[in-house]
């Protein structure tokens, strides 16, 4: 069967699903869900098929656009770009707070020359539907994949964008643009202090709503977890220009982590999420979130969230998102044993004042197709 999202929303009673969304012309092998992103209305849903092959073939890849009107969900539109096969379009993608516009990542799309230099699709709701305004192509040879992550500031003013492959004497680095004139100029490329081409830095990429911070993951950073321990740099804007300013690392560290393979801040920012979806070798620590807090002068570890079965292979943390104003998380364990083994569950959490996730209505998920989950 065709892959699924599912909506879940809160009351008084706790967390129920109220949706499941579905593509038209879904297939089973399109990856459909492979990435989502919400409005903050929490009326507009951009659902990633990141291997669709309708129209442009095999990994192609295609984004859906839901609505939500009347509390019903209908599928709006569904976005492709002019590309090839094997683009994988909506590897990345991100919607503006308002729901109006959306970015769309083609990290594997051609050049010219053949080179993997990927592409970043600009989006905007009209009267008349969704309408491609802007392409964002890469021009900073070496560098590949572009739009392989991406984020946008609240207002929309600042976009951040991940280019993960790089040519052989070249390591990864993050664009950051900003609108003017309603034209997106490059401001900065950020790379690591003691960077190395094969950490990962820029698999993840979020943004503080004002777009003065930016967290970038390198999930298989070595230095100073070990090998595929994992590290989160925070780079910072003062008077126009950006720096790095601390690099983030677990307190207790350890291989295999898999530290910052997901990230997530609340307002201001208060709370950093960083996640570990690994299990250490060295301290024996399960998968789980790092939550990071300033103090004083720099950020530093303040709790960890789990999942009350501790199963490392469960992968809890591979996903994080959080509500900037609650500050309640969402946290993602794709390999959990539902009513089926290794159907995947969501977990949340309070990242303010709880060490202890809650599986969302697990008995919900006993009616689901477990091919689907």
């Amino acid at each position: 069967m065709a892959g699924g999202v599912y909506v879940f929303r809160r009351d008084q009673d706790g967390w129920h699903q109220s949706a499941k969304l579905m593509a038209d012309d879904g297939d089973r092998h399109d990856w459909f869900g492979s990435t989502i992103s919400i409005s903050d209305t929490g009326d507009t849903a951009l659902v990633g098929a990141v291997a669709e092959e309708d129209p442009n073939g095999a990994e192609g890849g295609a984004a859906y656009v839901y609505q939500k009107e009347n509390q019903e969900w209908h599928q709006q539109s569904k976005l492709s770009a002019p590309d090839d096969a094997f683009d994988q379009f909506s590897r990345s993608q991100i919607l503006t707070s308002n729901g109006d516009t959306a970015y769309i990542g083609a990290p594997f799309k051609e050049d010219s020359s053949g080179i993997e230099a990927g592409a970043v699709y600009e989006y905007s709701r009209e009267p008349d539907g969704w309408n491609l305004v802007n392409t964002l192509p890469n021009d900073s040879s070496p560098i590949r994949s572009f739009g392989y992550a991406m984020d946008v500031s609240k207002g929309g003013q600042i976009l951040i964008v991940s280019s993960m492959v790089v040519s052989d004497s070249e390591t990864a680095a993050v664009n950051v643009f900003e609108k003017s004139g309603g034209e997106w100029v490059r401001q900065a490329t950020l790379t690591a202090s003691d960077r190395d081409r094969n950490d990962y830095f820029g698999e993840t990429v979020p943004v503080s709503e004002d777009g003065q911070t930016v967290l970038v993951g390198a999930s298989n950073d070595e230095n100073p977890n070990g090998e595929h321990g994992g590290s989160v740099y925070l780079f910072e804007n003062q008077d126009g220009e950006w720096h790095q300013a601390q690099k983030l690392t677990p307190a207790d560290p350890g291989q295999y982590e898999r530290f910052g393979l997901s990230l997530a801040m609340t307002s201001d920012p208060k709370s950093i999420l960083i996640g570990a979806p690994g299990e250490s070798s060295d301290t024996g620590e399960q998968s789980r979130i790092c939550v990071f807090k300033w103090d004083d002068d720099h950020w530093q570890q303040d709790r960890v969230i789990s999942a009350p079965e501790k199963d490392p292979t469960d992968h809890f943390g591979t996903r994080v998102t959080v509500s900037g104003e609650t500050g309640i998380a969402a946290v993602s364990a794709p390999e959990a044993d539902g009513n089926k083994e290794s159907t995947g569950a969501v977990y949340v959490s309070d990242c303010e004042a709880s060490n202890e996730a809650r599986r969302l209505s697990r008995h919900q998920f006993h009616h689901l197709d477990p091919d689907t989950i």
